[in-house]
């Protein structure tokens, strides 16, 4: 059993929402960590009646448990954009390391 996140945002003025739900998988790797985000995030746009659906990216840490205190994080940002009338879908595919 794992436990998922539940959230919802609004903002009124904008006629815009968000509604979601996410949950992470991790898997240890020696001195390292792996964090696969699993879930998805609505973004409404009310006044265009246009749903957009996006994935949230996965997370590798590097040497989190040694003592050299030389810490690692990279972020594999696959992420994915889709607009769920049209059949459209961007993904965007990036390394960032902190």
């Amino acid at each position: 059993m794992c436990a998922v996140s539940a959230f919802y945002a609004e903002c009124q003025q904008k006629r815009i929402s968000l509604d979601g739900y996410i949950w992470t998988k991790s898997k240890f790797l020696g001195l390292s960590i792996g964090v696969h985000m699993i879930g998805q995030a609505v973004i409404s746009l009310l006044d265009y009646e246009e749903d957009y659906i996006i994935t949230f990216p996965n997370g590798y840490g590097r040497y989190v448990f040694s003592v050299l205190n030389c810490h690692i994080v990279v972020w594999l940002s696959r992420m994915a954009i889709c607009i769920a009338e049209r059949a459209v879908s961007l993904q965007f595919i990036r390394r960032i390391r902190v």
